[in-house]
This record gives C-alpha cells, sequence and structure tokens, in this order.
C-alpha cells in the first residue's frame, strides 16, 4: 500500500456514493458481529488487498472516538498508513 492509495473496509456498506462523508450514509456490515481485533481486509478498487487492520472493539481508542466524534455506532478501525522510507 502507499501513501496516499484510497482503499475502502471490505465491510463497509455504503446507503448512498453521493452522501458519502454524511452522517449515516455509510455503516459496517458486520457491526453485530465484530469482535475485538477482528481482522479487517482494506481493499483497493479491484479488490486486492493492501493492508490488514484490526477491529478497535472494546478499547480505550474506540471510547475516545466515540465521545470526541460525537459517533453513536460507529466504526473504531485505525490504520496507520506508513511511506516507502518509513517501511525501507
Amino acid at each position: 500500500m502507499h501513501e496516499g492509495e484510497r482503499v475502502y473496509c471490505e465491510n463497509l456498506d455504503l446507503a448512498d456514493p453521493k452522501l458519502l462523508g454524511l452522517p449515516l450514509s455509510t455503516s459496517c456490515k458486520v457491526y453485530e458481529q465484530r469482535t475485538p481485533n477482528m481482522p479487517i481486509r482494506m481493499l483497493r478498487r479491484d479488490g486486492t488487498l493492501a493492508q490488514q487492520a484490526v477491529c478497535g472493539m472494546g478499547t480505550e481508542g474506540e471510547t475516545w472516538r466515540i465521545l470526541t466524534e460525537g459517533m453513536g455506532q460507529g466504526c473504531s478501525l485505525t490504520l496507520r498508513v506508513t511511506s516507502e522510507e518509513e517501511r525501507g
């Protein structure tokens, strides 16, 4: 995965692409089935794996995001994209 590359979560459910970025425009397909550190695949537009991430369910980070971002039930996925230089 390259810095600035667009990827999407395999569990993203997009109600209407025109509404992307607005409240309730997306949801998690597996919200009710999620578990702490559940593997989350981040995919490229062509469907190939870009990066493996994990669900932050039940973590302090999830609680902080909900409180600071005013989210009721949201995604707690944290994904750090490194540059080629950082990866060596």
